[in-house]
């Protein structure tokens, strides 16, 4: 069996562990791990290494947060880089070093840029998938070496979907590595871009339609306010019952847009996740109460 290709490997969240996974166990060589800087992480902000840091550390792989180590390695034989992820535009002069590939989550062009798992869910769209795509100056322009789809479940959250994306992804890169890069096919078709979600996509209108409503909360980290504090939701379902709209009754079920969802998991400000049940029995409130 030949040896495999060594790869630079750049990412930096949980899903682009399952790649430096897939990676390592295929045989590839990697000197070298680039991720982000340590950062302040979950609950109680303590400074933290990023997944993928920590797994490179576990695995015993030199692992860096600059980007001009690359050139420290570029020049062995048939390098390669892989982003996954990665959290930072690459500049060009890195780009020219050795060929790149991009392990993007959905399939181009659609959804170019920072969140395409998050917008495909808040689009409504119905399907999704990888590419494997050649890295270019553009953002998520390359062509493409590889692709695979799959459908989006009807609950599934974006953490859920990119799981599953990442599995994929991992299969297919391993496949496209293992032997020489083929020919890469341009992307065709309409371009959408998928811009970073900000703080103000993770707020709940109620004055949207609930189905939305119920594709932001799977989305993003999807919040309302009650009494002036933030109550996040972690899971809610359509709702027949009629309740007027931005009100929730003694059941967690909210009026939006032309029907209501009933809220299922949440978080109230400063407490852990709960049952929605169990937070409405401690509520100390007088309903039906305004929400936003």
């Amino acid at each position: 069996m030949p040896d495999k290709r060594p790869v630079v490997f750049l990412g930096t969240p949980a899903a682009a562990v399952v790649v430096l996974d897939a990676l390592v166990d295929a045989g590839h060589p990697v000197p070298l791990v680039v991720s982000r800087p340590d950062a302040r992480r979950g609950r109680g902000g303590k400074v933290s290494a990023s997944p993928v840091k920590a797994r490179a550390m576990e695995l015993g792989l030199a692992v860096t947060d600059r980007l001009e180590d690359i050139r420290e390695v570029s020049s062995t034989r048939d390098v390669i880089a892989v982003v996954v992820a990665y959290g930072r535009i690459i500049p060009a002069p890195i780009l020219d070093l050795m060929p790149m590939v991009n392990v993007h989550f959905s399939l181009l062009p659609r959804w170019r840029g920072a969140a395409p798992v998050e917008r495909a869910i808040l689009a409504g769209d119905t399907d999704t998938g990888v590419c494997i795509m050649q890295m270019e100056e553009g953002l998520d322009t390359g062509a493409v070496y590889a692709s695979g789809s799959m459908p989006i479940g009807e609950v599934e959250t974006a953490s859920e979907l990119t799981g599953r994306l990442a599995v994929l992804g991992a299969t297919l890169l391993c496949g496209v590595l293992d032997g020489d890069l083929p020919v890469p096919n341009p992307q065709a078709g309409e371009s959408t871009y998928a811009r970073k979600i900000t703080a103000d996509d993770t707020v709940i209108n109620w004055r949207e339609e609930p189905h939305a409503t119920l594709r932001r909360i799977r989305a993003v980290n999807a919040h309302t306010l009650l009494g002036g504090s933030r109550l996040r939701i972690i899971s809610a379902e359509f709702s027949g019952e009629s309740v007027p709209e931005s009100t929730m009754n003694d059941r967690g079920v909210v009026g939006a847009s032309g029907g209501s969802v009933r809220l299922l998991r949440v978080q109230p400000e400063g407490k852990p996740v709960m049952s929605a049940e169990d937070w409405l029995r401690g509520l100390k409130t007088t309903f039906p109460v305004r929400l936003g």
